[in-house]
């Protein structure tokens, strides 16, 4: 009951106009009015001062933008990182840094021994910080064209280039950009609430919550869900194939053999049997009719209506496709291939043979088409769009699934990434390996499970 008074709370939060806020010092300045916007809208973002002033002329030092941007993201706060830095040992901003180097806003090898908490931040800096949370492509973006951008660091360039290119900060009217002018409050404003413009845009786009799952926690096929149960191998009886009703009632053991690579279609589990070389076996879903479907080694598995999807490890890794009954058995792709993901009528796959970089084909075999310039894993299909990580630093980007838009969701890096009622889940494979969730924008990080029994008890609940 206690949830649900919450949830009915919220949305009449959400359609009641925020209050405006009035400040003693704003009087013709330039940023009154989004000032008063972000104010009321984020004041756990930025806001005034107790004795009524905001102060919109006064430099924004570096720990307080890393504190706008972390608490603008709903980033769960951190203690620890690789940050080394002499200077925030006792400082007030130490968990937002830390946070900040965990979450791929600060990079430890570029910031030095000391991070300066207390100085104020340039503008080329702050473009940096933000464009990197917010993933934009950077690669893309035209040089930054100002009469003084030779000032620009060079490492700052591209952060600067797409901070302009994406309307998060302009240059002034006699054509500088400035790059090493302190920002202002006023400013920081004006930047935050571009910044939080981007972040109700991309939920705009992510549409109406969808309810997976579009792959697979381990993505090595660990767990399938269809209906009311759930099929997965039990670690603890040799990874041996079960089923549980959602409920957590009515636990069946289906094979004596361990099993990897589970899909399941209709009445059938279609698995990958380790005892048998990795041969593609299936099973009816009461556990009856246990039988090698083809002797080829096998992995990725995705069944539907027209047959088996999967890499076979027989044929240099190549994508083939077998009817449920064993028979037709047809080469799809003719090149090496990994982590493949059927969504629709289209086949989503990393192709080795081109760096790694993520592609589509139809099942007809018709179609193919190259996606990223990324290598590419952990793939999962969500409407409109692809989830994935990427090698470049671990974090988990978006590409719409025609190629178009690509960004960086969340710096963090991660392995075992799946999707699931609008909120990704994934192992933090830099720092703790705990099971974190973020939501589909980027926002909102939460800790899931600290430990490998309680992630699993996670996945069997409700994860999938």
């Amino acid at each position: 009951m206690r949830k649900y008074i919450s949830l009915l709370l919220a949305l009449l939060l959400l359609f009641l106009p925020a209050p405006a806020v009035a400040f003693s010092d704003l009087g013709g300045h330039w940023a009154a009015d989004v000032i008063r916007e972000v104010t009321a809208k984020r004041p756990d973002v930025i806001q005034g001062y107790e004795d009524g002033t905001v102060r919109p002329d006064r430099a924004v030092t570096r720990a307080e933008y890393i504190k706008m941007l972390v608490t603008g993201m709903g980033f769960m706060l951190f203690d620890i990182s690789e940050a080394n830095f002499a200077d925030i040992g006792s400082h007030w901003a130490k968990e937002y840094i830390h946070t900040a180097m965990r979450t791929g806003i600060l990079l430890n090898w570029e910031e030095g021994e000391e991070f300066h908490p207390d100085l104020p931040i340039t503008r080329e800096d702050m473009a940096k910080y933000t464009v990197r949370l917010l993933g934009y492509d950077t690669s893309q973006a035209d040089p930054p064209d100002f009469t003084d951008s030779e000032e620009i660091a060079e490492s700052c360039h591209p952060y600067v280039a797409a901070a302009v290119e994406k309307g998060l900060l302009q240059g002034y009217p006699d054509g500088r950009f400035k790059p090493k002018r302190h920002l202002n409050r006023a400013e920081a404003f004006a930047v935050i609430a571009r910044f939080l413009q981007e972040l109700e845009a991309r939920k705009s786009l992510l549409g109406t919550e969808l309810d997976g799952p579009f792959g697979n926690v381990s993505h090595n096929g660990f767990v399938a869900l269809q209906d009311d149960w759930i099929y997965y191998r039990n670690p603890l009886d040799n990874n041996c194939l079960y089923k549980v009703g959602k409920d957590g009632s009515g636990s069946t053991k289906l094979t004596d053999s361990p099993c990897i690579h589970i899909s399941v279609f209709g009445e059938w589990v279609y698995y990958s049997n380790p005892d048998d070389e990795g041969t593609l076996y299936r099973v009816r879903t009461d556990g009856t009719d246990n039988e090698k479907l083809v002797d080829l080694r096998v992995s990725f598995l995705n069944a539907d209506s027209t047959g088996v999807y999967f890499i076979n490890n027989d044929d240099g890794n190549r994508v083939y496709r077998i009817y449920g009954d064993g028979t037709g058995l047809t080469m799809i792709a003719d090149f090496r291939a990994d982590i493949l993901n059927l969504s629709g009528e289209w086949l989503y796959f990393v192709n080795l043979k081109d760096n790694e970089c993520l592609y589509k084909i139809k099942t007809d075999r018709t179609k193919r088409t190259k996606l990223n310039n990324l290598r590419t894993r952990y793939i999962n299909v969500v409407g409109d769009w692809i989830y994935y990580s990427a090698y470049r630093d671990g974090g988990i980007y978006r590409t719409k699934i025609d190629g178009t838009e690509t960004v960086r969701v969340s710096g963090i890096p991660v392995q075992n990434m799946n999707v699931f009622k609008n909120k990704i889940y994934f192992i933090n494979a830099k720092y703790d390996q705990y099971l974190y969730s973020i939501n589909l924008d980027g926002t909102d990080m939460e800790l899931v499970a600290a430990d490998e029994a309680e992630a699993y008890k996670k996945v069997l609940g409700w994860l999938y």
